[in-house]
């Protein structure tokens, strides 16, 4: 009961318990605790032998509990479990084959039937779900620059828009990662790990420089130099909104929706033309060069935002999203 308990709660962590973690798990369990019991525990005529015997073996399983990868970390740690379990240790130690069958037995049912009952309720297709979680994390970047562009950062209300828009793009990236191990390079061979991950690198560029350009904003509510270039910024702001809009439509699969890096650099080269028109003014009229400077860094981090967009744009369409749309038995 125990060990279903702590494989109910692993289970809850992943979005599909994986079966190959602990099927391994099982496997070097059994054979590792089989070794422990018959082998190394007979000649053994001490506690100090014992603790030394079992920091060796337990080595390895302490080794892959720490190990970054959730699947390796999963296997040492049930490994380690099954081997500690069937050692059986008992102050007046006995060896007998029958006890031990019986227990790697009831150990290996109690995974494997938890194991039955937890893929029933598994999704079967993580593919799928991994797509929606990556329009969701765009369709909420898409969401946010609109909204803002609206309503100011700096106000209330645009702090509120600001911090939920931030909590959707956060939680879409989140499940789009932890799905992403979910997916079995065998249903598209030619969507391997690596075009995975540089998506998802791409992704939390995307997340951190939208971040950039609201904070920009935010520091500079009063500026009449910001001001004047409010009809530049919300054309770029909505051609931004636009290249999201395309980039969920090649995951659709809609191949007539625009390239995103046209538009942004059209909107782009409009806003930098107006800020060195504007910076040209200011320096005409002497006025502070601390406005000039914000212009130029907002300016920057727009053009660093167009480009994440169009990165993301570029790893989106090498994936082939309507092979991972279908269902599979």
């Amino acid at each position: 009961m125990l060990y279903t308990a702590v494989l109910a709660c692993f289970n809850a962590l992943f979005p599909s318990m994986p079966r190959r973690a602990i099927l391994t798990a099982l496997f070097w369990g059994v054979l590792g605790g089989a070794i422990m019991y018959f082998v190394v525990m007979r000649p053994l005529e001490g506690f100090l032998e014992l603790a030394l015997a079992l920091s060796l073996v337990l080595l390895p399983c302490c080794y892959f509990v720490n190990s970054p990868n959730p699947l390796t970390m999963i296997s040492g740690l049930f490994s380690g479990m099954m081997i500690i379990g069937l050692m059986d240790l008992s102050l007046e130690q006995s060896y007998s084959f029958s006890s031990f069958a019986n227990n790697a037995i009831g150990y290996s049912g109690g995974f494997l039937i938890a194991l039955i009952i937890l893929q029933l309720f598994a999704n079967s297709t993580p593919e799928q779900t991994f797509r929606k979680n990556v329009l969701a994390f765009f369709h909420s970047c898409g969401q946010t620059i609109e909204a803002l562009s609206a309503v100011p950062p700096w106000t209330e209300k645009g702090k509120s828009c600001l911090a939920s828009g931030q909590s959707g793009i956060l939680k879409s990236f989140k499940m789009s990662g932890l799905w992403s191990r979910m997916l079995n390079p065998r249903r598209a061979t030619e969507n391997d790990a690596g075009k995975v991950s540089h998506l998802l690198a791409d992704m939390q560029s995307l997340f951190f420089r939208i971040e950039m350009v609201e904070s920009a904003r935010f520091q500079a509510p009063d500026d009449s130099a910001l001001a004047t270039l409010a009809s530049g910024e919300r054309e770029l702001r909505e051609s931004l909104t636009k290249s999201l809009g395309a980039i969920q439509s090649t995951i659709l699969g809609n191949v007539v929706a625009s390239e995103p890096s046209n538009n942004d650099a059209t909107a782009a080269q409009s806003f930098r033309r107006q800020v060195a028109s504007l910076c040209d003014q200011l320096s005409k009229d002497a006025i502070d060069h601390a406005s000039v400077s914000r212009v130029l860094v907002l300016m920057g981090y727009y053009q660093a935002l167009a480009d994440a967009i169009d990165k993301c744009h570029e790893e989106v369409k090498v994936l082939n999203w309507q092979r991972w749309e279908r269902s599979y038995i």
